[in-house]
């Protein structure tokens, strides 16, 4: 498989891992607002980082379900790495006004693996409740399932 197909199939696995977790939780009791909000600040890193890279994916008058920005934003990701070089450099500012220049391919990994991270998060917040189920989002599970 070549990288950049690598690389789409990783934004698949993204949405995969996060729908798994949209749908857990309504399981989420008294965590369920953090969870809530863990699920938004993957989406909201998603979004910064497609500005970053000059994506406009939506108005900011826009109202779209969580379940349709996860949709939405794996798809804008998969566009850019499909019509874009790999290796174009993109100059942005962190949210702290800092300058940075990094290549698309870094962005993307890095997105992926913000996502991969905060749902690591999101198993701490189960695990709080031993009764919790909580989905199983392993990259060999996606393959798993894949097949």
């Amino acid at each position: 498989m070549e990288f950049r197909e690598s690389l789409i199939e990783g934004f698949d696995y993204d949405l995969w891992a996060n729908r798994k977790w949209l749908f857990a939780l309504e399981g989420f009791g008294e965590q369920m607002l953090e969870a809530s909000q863990v699920l938004e600040h993957i989406l909201f890193a998603q979004r910064i980082w497609l500005e970053r890279c000059g994506v406009q994916v939506l108005e900011p008058s826009e109202n779209v379900p969580l379940g349709g920005l996860l949709e939405l934003y794996c798809r804008a990701w998969q566009a850019q790495l499909m019509e874009r070089p790999l290796r174009e450099m993109i100059a942005y500012q962190n949210l702290a006004g800092v300058p940075y220049v990094s290549s698309l391919e870094q962005i993307a990994r890095h997105v992926i693996n913000h996502g991969t991270y905060h749902r690591g998060h999101l198993r701490g917040l189960a695990a709080k409740n031993p009764e919790q189920p909580f989905p199983e989002t392993d990259l060999i599970g996606f393959f798993r399932e894949r097949v």
